[in-house]
């Protein structure tokens, strides 16, 4: 999906049109259900979209900022979370994004671009859909997380089954030991010749 994802950031970058920049916040969506650590190459897309058209940029900043507003606010309790897929609360956060995206799209100038794209990269998530209707409906289940109930579901969703990130401090013996074990690593999966090709500019 990262490869992809860039391919699409340069095709638009170098011809952009907006079936490209579709594609490629719906390839942003789908990923994230299968890779969360594409939500890192979303500073990349963003500077790219910057550098690229300043106007359109501006208008997912806009655009963008009532996203961050709610997103943070449920994150440290200012607003509620979403308690239950049919609680009143998803309702109003449902409805508050189709008045963004409503708004977008007939009233900013760039408008329909922004709120298309936006609209991509949810369905594009919309697949996380898929989990708790084949936990429930297969024979053996899909059971990652118990998915089929609201709590199974943000578990496996928040990937609660892994265990956290825990850098190591960059001025520690222990880090210098897991330099050297990844560039043998490297060398071993790459040999040397290839793996110096890739710190090639």
């Amino acid at each position: 999906f990262l490869v992809l994802l860039f391919l699409l950031t340069y095709r638009w970058m170098s011809k952009p049109e907006n079936s490209v920049l579709f594609a490629t916040g719906f390839v942003f969506g789908l990923g994230l259900t299968n890779y969360q650590v594409l939500l890192l190459a979303a500073l990349p897309l963003i500077i790219a979209i910057m550098l690229r058209d300043r106007a359109l940029f501006r208008g997912f900043a806009i655009v963008g900022a009532p996203y961050i507003v709610v997103i943070t606010g449920m994150k440290y309790g200012f607003l509620p979370s979403i308690s239950h897929p049919i609680a009143i609360d998803a309702f109003v956060y449902m409805a508050l994004n189709l008045l963004i995206l409503t708004t977008t799209y007939f009233f900013l100038p760039r408008g329909k671009t922004i709120a298309l794209t936006i609209l991509m990269v949810e369905i594009g998530v919309a697949f996380y859909g898929y989990m708790p209707l084949v936990s429930d409906l297969r024979n053996p289940p899909m059971n990652w997380g118990f998915p089929r109930t609201w709590e199974g579901f943000k578990h496996a969703l928040s990937r609660g089954q892994y265990e956290r990130i825990n850098p190591t401090n960059v001025f520690s013996l222990r880090f210098v030991e897991q330099l050297g074990l990844y560039f043998e690593d490297l060398r071993g999966q790459f040999t040397l010749p290839v793996a110096l090709l890739g710190f090639l500019p």
